[in-house]
């Protein structure tokens, strides 16, 4: 395999992070982690992961459960104890959360040392500490195809508190609304992954944060 052309290009503009890409062989890269990730992996879990984020604080359903694919790749990823800052998934526990347009299901799964990982199916990870008032979205780049392609994909996880994201793509300002606790944002064929700013948060009273 020639993993120039196969490896994609990930970047997550968030502290207390750590961003892998799911390949089509269920082989895991890293490719972001932050010194932080590491002392927020160490907290006590809290009593839910999910709360305060309402399309996934419910009774676990059949469709709440990761696709095969992406738990075979969390599975192998824990058997070999790659990310113990972040601990191990708890695949019993994951949820569903939507979508990316081109349909593929986007879900949150806990881990045994209190983090949170958002999933898109057999595509990308980004894991953190449990969402919270001074943490409360997760914010990921994606460009599977580079510049000149079908353009990055930003996206994230919001709490029910957040009523959009703002950032520039390019020098260019932009502010995506989150729906269900889902953003989703797909930039130009000609944006790179580094053209994107850091994300500020406005919450539902009007109060903003800068995404750290």
């Amino acid at each position: 395999m020639n993993t120039d052309s196969t490896k994609r290009k990930v970047v997550a503009l968030m502290n207390r992070k750590h961003t892998r890409l799911l390949l089509s062989l269920g082989l895991a890269v890293l490719v972001v982690a932050t010194a932080a990730t590491i002392a927020a992996a160490t907290s006590t879990p809290a009593a839910s992961p999910f709360a305060g984020i309402a399309a996934a604080n419910h009774p676990r359903g059949t469709h709440d459960a990761v696709d095969a694919a992406t738990a075979a790749s969390m599975r192998a990823e824990d058997a070999v104890n790659a990310t113990p800052q972040i601990g191990a998934h708890l695949l019993g526990e994951s949820r569903s959360v939507g979508s990316l347009p081109s349909g593929r299901r986007i879900y949150l799964v806990p881990t045994d040392k209190g983090g949170l990982c958002v999933a898109v199916a057999n595509l990308a990870e980004t894991c953190s500490a449990a969402l919270s008032d001074a943490s409360p979205a997760t914010f990921t780049i994606i460009d599977t195809d580079g510049v000149g392609g079908a353009g990055p994909l930003a996206y994230g996880v919001a709490t029910d508190a957040v009523r959009s994201l703002s950032f520039s793509v390019a020098d260019r300002p932009v502010t995506v609304p989150v729906h269900n606790n889902l953003f989703v944002f797909r930039g130009r064929p000609s944006d790179g992954t580094g053209d994107f700013s850091p994300a500020t948060v406005t919450f539902t009273d009007g109060a903003t944060s800068i995404l750290r």
